[in-house]
């Protein structure tokens, strides 16, 4: 890639150029040779050849990113510009920097956050209905950099005030503002690159910063002789800095009594103090029991609302993730890459794998969770941007849809129905918006004929109750979309999204919590038994993870058996039950249920036994002995899905169960997780100590690590079968294809286009679309409200929480008013869903009853095509399935 002469002499590629092992020095302005590694000349070239091979080699694997040779100069100084961003954030929002002061700071102006906020939102939406980007003038491009700098400014200032009430609403703004301070870059320094090459040349400097920040966390919580641990310590430090209010709600007898009775100011009853070990002197938390006689380590859960400490101690390590997160999206925008959206799918797919994840370890905190949810939304949105602003015009955008709808056409009716559900309410608010706009652009150009004497009216831009691109949309989904199909599909949507966030994430947690409570006096072969087989039974429901069955048995085995086999011992128990119940469950998935079901055509035909993603599944499955292939698929995909799938293509038992030996790495540090959970809320010492003050930093470290485990194993997994596709395209052709599926496919496929065909919106009666309708906003309600206000829906609870102590003893306490709301619209929009589908089913049965068999010509987005006479005949079908349905016959 050529270097223009023009760049200031500290970025030219003439005095600094990067070299590859072997090669001489490029002359100025030479085109770089591109490699599958990073750039070893920014690094030197000791070793190169050796690095070069295991570099290549990670980044075929994924493990690092595909990365640009970019001159040594040009690589430091982008590594120095991507360092900036984030010491200066991590200097302001961090326990290594000034964080717990900045927090402290922010809630004196906490009652400036309405009113900054109502400024910010009426000054963008001035912006957008009086057309900021179509503004001329000789001063409209320094006006619109104003505006930009102004909003900018406006949301830092938001995020600071905001830091009180949500402490991840900064590392949110780091994350999503990065990619656009990134792109910046380009138009001060690089004008005249391209942006797609120079975003690719970031990759090396992001994955370097990453690097950086998590090695200087994890030295940092190891200095000081673990001082910067979390532990009770920092968490009580940490929390008293930033500000946290106490929440006695439910634990009134953790106040100091003699403050409170004396002034009526509520302040724990437990303190930091200095505690004599030996010849020295070291912090610790004090529990005076002389102010109230209950004072212990459970009353830390006053603090639980306030994770303001967590996050004040991991914002370094997840702003580390985050810069390699990034790394990875720059590469997509490599010129080997960028061919293919493979590379693309692979992040969408991670962030949904990074969800069901969240979803399994739920039941360690809620206000973890929370905080790790909006960041992982940072993520995505910091991505969207990148790529828009990168692929701003047409015919980038153009190129990328065409190869999108040519490798995964058949599957963009699965997206576009995803978007209905999650961006409704979001596209209802640009129409009207939109429609305001255009209202305004109709009374600028009435001003304009009226004081100009233009008398040409039929200037079509300002024409239509929209503005011209809004049109463009509108008229676009209705050509392009199968509106009834796609709501239906979209109200499903819902319904997993309700079953994951509900049902697994809640319930879940409630049950294993009072299993934990049950089990608490029993000893150890009784708990094993019990606890045995309620995990059995909760391996065989389909939505449930197996992630917290291992973090429950890391808190009620080890309880049961620490007395008798000691600390150690009972970790090791533990995890060998646990080891034996996943492998007694998967054997039972595959061999009881999924070769039971093998023999429905039905059942095979509902998993899509014939498409290409099983059939290479099965493929790789097949292969002889243990690959890792085979392993990342049995261990990363879903516990219940993946088995029951290894039955139903009636795959050889012993070598999967030889695949899925590994999950023991995974079910280890979730086992730990939990065991960590339970040292850390055990009394303390005769000497007032905490008998394993470290248990809280390993167990925070060990959910972390579980969840990477977690996480790589499922996006591997999802490589290898992408990557098979290609590789053995051959061998996928040799597979036989099950006949009595494909006859059933076809049989299906006949009946689906009579089905859609006749549900097309312009065939339906309005009731049926009023219905529809109802159903649809129902859904997108119920799921908005149970994301957005979860905790007003319902408690927080965790996995070690009573539901006597902390649901006073009814377990329906943990819905709140809001979550039954939420849960009746959510009952209402499937009983609409499923009178909806009943009568297109009848009204389609009708029709196709003549049909059936019929040669179909083609097929559009909402109609299908027949010979003249037999469309003749299916309108008349169609009115007299109509008068019928009018009937109610």
């Amino acid at each position: 890639m050529a270097y223009p002469p023009t760049y200031p002499p500290i970025l030219s590629a003439a005095s600094d150029s990067a070299c590859e092992c072997g090669s001489e020095r490029p002359a100025p302005n030479a085109s770089f040779t591109r490699m599958d590694s990073m750039s070893f000349g920014a690094f030197g070239s000791v070793g190169c050849v050796d690095a070069s091979a295991a570099l290549n080699t990670m980044a075929r694997a994924g493990f690092i990113p595909h990365m640009e040779t970019v001159p040594r100069r040009t690589f430091l100084f982008l590594t120095m510009l991507c360092l900036l961003p984030a010491v200066f954030f991590n200097f302001t929002f961090s326990a290594i920097g000034a964080g717990a002061a900045c927090v402290g700071w922010s809630r004196q102006y906490a009652e400036l956050v309405d009113a900054v906020a109502n400024a910010l939102g009426s000054f963008v939406l001035f912006l957008y209905l009086f057309d900021v980007e179509r503004w001329n003038g000789p001063l409209s491009g320094t006006l619109r950099a104003l505006c930009a700098a102004t909003v900018f400014a406006a949301c830092a200032t938001l995020v600071l005030f905001t830091a009180g009430n949500y402490p991840y609403g900064s590392l949110c703004l780091f994350v999503a503002s990065l990619p656009v301070y990134l792109v910046g870059i380009k138009f001060v320094f690089y004008e005249h690159e391209k942006t797609r090459h120079f975003v690719a040349w970031l990759t090396g400097p992001l994955f370097l910063v990453g690097l950086v920040l998590i090695f200087t966390w994890t030295l940092w919580t190891s200095l000081k002789e673990g001082k910067n641990e979390w532990n009770s310590v920092s968490r009580l430090k940490y929390s008293t800095q930033a500000g946290c209010v106490p929440d006695f709600s439910r634990r009134p007898e953790c106040r100091d009594f003699a403050v409170f009775n004396s002034t009526g100011e509520e302040t724990t009853c437990f303190y930091l103090g200095s505690v004599d070990q030996g010849s020295e002197e070291r912090k610790a938390v004090i529990y005076d029991v002389d102010v109230s006689p209950s004072c212990e380590p459970s009353c830390f859960s006053v603090f639980d609302s306030c994770i303001h400490a967590f996050i004040l101690w991991v914002w370094p390590l997840m702003s580390g993730m985050a810069m390699l997160f990034l790394s990875f999206i720059c590469a997509f925008f490599w010129r080997k890459t960028v061919d293919s959206p493979t590379a693309f799918a692979t992040v969408w797919i991670f962030l949904f794998l990074a969800m069901w994840v969240l979803a399994s370890v739920a039941g360690f905190g809620a206000g973890l969770t929370e905080g790790l949810t909006a960041f992982i939304l940072a993520l995505l949105v910091g991505t969207v941007a990148m790529i828009l602003i990168t692929f701003n015009q047409p015919k980038y955008r153009i190129s990328m849809w065409k190869k999108i709808e040519n490798k995964y056409g058949q599957y963009l009716d699965y997206a576009r129905s995803l978007f209905i559900i999650t961006y409704l309410p979001i596209f209802c608010l640009y129409l009207v918006l939109s429609f305001v706009n255009q209202r305004i652009r109709c009374l600028q150009w009435a001003f304009r004929r009226s004081c100009y004497c233009i008398t040409d009216s039929k200037h079509s831009e300002w024409n239509g109750w929209f503005t011209e691109t809004t049109s463009g949309h509108v008229k676009a989904i209705l050509k392009n979309w199968h509106l009834s199909k796609l709501c239906t599909w979209a109200i499903n949507w819902g319904i997993v999204f309700m079953t994951v966030a509900v049902l697994v994430t809640q319930f879940t947690t409630l049950f294993l919590s009072w299993l934990i409570e049950k089990t608490e006096v029993m000893n150890n072969w009784k708990v094993t038994l019990i606890f045995s087989l309620a995990a059995i039974v909760m391996f065989l429901l389909p939505p449930v993870p197996g992630v917290p069955i291992y973090l429950t048995a890391g808190i009620v085995l080890v309880n049961a058996c620490m007395e008798e086999y000691g600390l150690v011992g009972s970790i090791l128990y533990t995890i060998l039950v646990s080891f034996i119940l996943k492998l007694t469950a998967s054997a039972m998935q595959q061999k009881i249920i999924g070769e039971h079901l093998s023999h429905d055509v039905s059942i095979r035909q509902y998993v899509g036994i014939n498409s290409q993603m099983m059939r290479t599944t099965k493929l790789i499955l097949s292969d002889p002995g243990v690959t890792k292939e085979k392993i990342f698929i049995l261990i990363g995909g879903p516990d219940w899905p993946t088995s029951v799938l290894c039955g139903i293509m009636k795959l050889d038992f012993f070598p999967l169960m030889l695949g899925t030996l590994p999950v023991i790495f995974l079910i280890t540090p979730t086992v730990l997780s939990g065991t960590f959970i339970f040292l850390s809320a055990l009394p303390l010492t005769d000497e007032g100590l905490e008998p394993y003050p470290w248990a809280k930093t390993a167990g925070s470290l060990s959910v972390a690590m579980s969840a990477i485990v977690q996480g790589a194993s499922m996006l591997l997994a999802a490589y290898y079968i992408e990557r098979s596709v290609h590789d053995r395209e051959d061998e996928l052709q040799r597979i036989e294809i099950d006949e009595a599926v494909h006859k059933a496919d076809q049989l299906v496929l006949e009946k689906n286009c009579h089905y859609y065909r006749n549900i097309a919106w312009a065939y339906l009666p309005l009731w049926a679309k009023v219905i529809l309708v109802v159903a649809l906003l129902n859904m997108v309600l119920s799921c908005y409200i149970v994301q957005l206000f979860s905790r007003n829906c319902f408690v927080e609870y965790e996995i070690t929480f009573s539901i006597e102590e902390h649901l006073g003893g009814n377990a329906l306490n943990l819905i709140r008013p809001l979550g039954w709301i939420a849960l009746g619209m959510f009952t209402f929009a499937c009983i609409a869903l499923y009178i909806f589908e009943v009568y297109a089913a009848k009204a389609a049965l009708s029709v196709s009853k003549c049909l059936l068999g019929v040669p179909i010509i083609g097929i559009s987005v909402n109609e299908i095509v027949y010979f003249p006479d037999q469309e003749r005949d299916l309108e008349h079908q169609r009115s007299k399935a109509s008068i019928h349905s009018g009937d109610g016959t």
